[in-house]
């Protein structure tokens, strides 16, 4: 069974502090541990496919995804509510974490 110990592993467009923050926001939502698994598993899929960090994937990179993820065991689109709840790009600009 996963645990916060045993979490997917990092990739190199989902990793650091936007992969710290999505633990941490849900666990603070209250997902269990095997969710928290699965969105992260499902979000680093979806970086690795765009060859780009979740924080700067579009609705187009979002488009072309999805079709190829109709057996996925995640609700994908849930993973892609918690994508668009992120700030605006140009948010990050201003200090990387929206924070002036």
């Amino acid at each position: 069974m996963p645990t916060y110990e045993s979490l997917p592993a990092e990739s190199p467009y989902f990793n650091g502090n936007l992969f710290r923050k999505m633990v941490d926001d849900l666990r603070l939502a209250g997902k269990a541990k095997r969710t928290v698994y699965g969105y992260l598993r499902a979000v680093r899929k979806l970086a690795d496919f765009c060859q780009k960090s979740p924080d700067l994937i579009r609705e187009q990179d979002v488009r072309r995804y999805l079709p190829l993820t109709e057996t996925a065991e995640v609700d994908n689109r849930q993973v892609i509510n918690w994508l668009f709840a992120l700030p605006p790009e140009n948010d990050k600009q201003s200090g990387g974490d929206g924070k002036q």
